[in-house]
């Protein structure tokens, strides 16, 4: 019934709908995706002069 239909639309917008994600997911390009590649796999030698390199370029790109 109406009255039914209204308070739905009311509790949805007003508690479901602001906690929905309001941003796109983000995609990486396959360099981006190397790039993390890098910065895991010289953290996992424990190279970190390199990789604190590749998590500044990572930095650079707003992905970190």
């Amino acid at each position: 019934n109406e009255e039914w239909d209204d308070t739905f639309n009311r509790i949805f917008i007003n508690f479901v709908e602001p906690s929905l994600p309001t941003e796109k997911p983000v995609v990486l390009t396959d360099q981006e995706k190397e790039l993390f590649e890098k910065y895991n796999s010289a953290k996992a030698v424990k190279d970190f002069q390199l990789a604190d390199q590749y998590r500044q370029q990572l930095i650079d790109k707003n992905l970190m």
